[in-house]
């Protein structure tokens, strides 16, 4: 039943509407199912996306990146490719984990963890976060953020649509930035058109985590 759900959700049958937060066997049948999170880094449909963080990482200067929800490793293959940094990527699927290993990323890190619990967010050196379609997936998205240091860079998207696994999605960078800019100081929020379907938006936010909340 969950991989019947997983290839409705990726577009193979009727996409489902939004039901919510998944435990992480969902996420780990959905990478061992899909063909999607197995093609090359330049085949995936979020490659046009990854092309615009990596130049604003290469722009920005990062030198150390903590990736949230690495999945199978395909940014990370971007990164390791185009630019010379540290690298650690963290996600809830042992299975995403396994396949991202399995890439051969000479001192690239990958671990299983949760980012709302483990202490890799407090614990770890990092100048720069990337936080590729998560957001929309967790009930404690802001809890989350609130956990990653003063002071670093945070490269995020979001959808526009619903699926399966999804707590939230939004409908402008005006609603982005009324959930998350408040934890942040230099933001801004870029809508991208997707080029797999029409009507998708990703919502590609830029900001400093900020050492002192705004209410």
């Amino acid at each position: 039943m969950i991989k019947q759900t997983i290839k409705s959700a990726l577009g193979i049958g009727k996409k489902p509407e939004s039901v919510g937060q998944q435990q992480p066997g969902f996420y780990d049948d959905m990478y061992a199912s899909s063909e999607e999170y197995r093609k090359p880094f330049w085949q995936s449909r979020y490659y046009f996306l990854w092309t615009v963080l990596v130049e604003r990482l290469r722009t920005g200067g990062a030198s150390q990146v903590l990736e949230i929800g690495c999945g199978s490793g395909q940014f990370a293959e971007l990164l390791y490719r185009d630019l010379n940094l540290g690298y650690l990527g963290v996600d809830i699927s042992q299975e995403g984990i396994r396949q991202a290993t399995q890439k051969g990323l000479a001192n690239y890190r990958f671990e299983t963890a949760d980012a709302i619990q483990s202490p890799i967010l407090t614990d770890a050196s990092y100048d720069t976060v990337v936080c590729t379609e998560v957001l929309e997936h967790i009930e404690q998205d802001l809890e989350m953020i609130q956990r990653i240091k003063a002071g670093t860079r945070c490269l995020c998207t979001i959808p526009n649509f619903p699926y399966v696994s999804h707590v939230r999605h939004f409908a402008s960078c005006r609603e982005v930035t009324e959930r998350y800019g408040g934890l942040f100081d230099d933001f801004s929020v870029w809508g991208l058109a997707g080029t797999h379907r029409e009507g998708v938006v990703y919502y590609l936010f830029d900001g400093v985590r900020r050492d002192q909340l705004v209410e």
